[in-house]
């Protein structure tokens, strides 16, 4: 068992970013069985009350968001013609959303490094994912980057800014 908080916040963020390229290069694989028992350990040993709902709620919305790109044609995903994202994709979403109340919780009340952070972090992260072959951007990159940078200087914060509504998540005290 993990013991002191910085282990937890060390063992959070590598889960996650093995659990990012387990998705990313595995796709609809067996790999994706690591980052789901990523998930399965973080509910077991860093999950605070009500965290799971919260997990559900990031990743429904992850899943929106990147729907829409899917369909407004800014985002293709190799392989994949369904009209709905890949599961890995969404799988992806459970595990950033583990993030958000432990390893990226530092951030929450620093909106504008939040949404700086975002909009450099998150679009780095769609880009190295279209690199490693798991997406694709059929329209201007420069362009398609510009967007995924604008969107997530807005959708980290306000991910962030969820994650610290304790009163929607089981914790009554808030």
């Amino acid at each position: 068992m993990i013991k002191s908080r910085l282990q937890q916040l060390l063992a959070n963020l590598v889960l996650f970013q093995l659990g990012w390229f387990a998705c990313v290069l595995g796709g609809m694989s067996a790999w994706l069985v690591l980052p789901m028992c990523f998930v399965a350990l973080h509910l077991l040993w860093l999950a605070e009350p009500g965290e799971a709902l919260f997990l559900i709620l990031v990743a429904a919305l992850g899943g929106l968001v990147d729907s829409l790109w899917m369909q407004a044609g800014w985002m293709e995903f190799p392989g994949w013609s369904a009209p709905w994202l890949p599961g890995w994709l969404l799988i992806l979403w459970l595990l950033f959303a583990t993030t958000l109340k432990h390893s990226l919780a530092w951030l929450q009340g620093r909106w504008w490094l939040a949404a700086l952070l975002g909009a450099l972090g998150g679009s780095s992260s769609y880009y190295a994912g279209a690199l490693l072959g798991a997406a694709e951007f059929p329209r201007s990159l420069p362009t398609t980057l510009m967007l995924l940078a604008l969107a997530w200087a807005v959708i980290f914060p306000g991910l962030l800014w969820l994650a610290q509504q304790r009163c929607l998540f089981g914790d009554r005290k808030a």
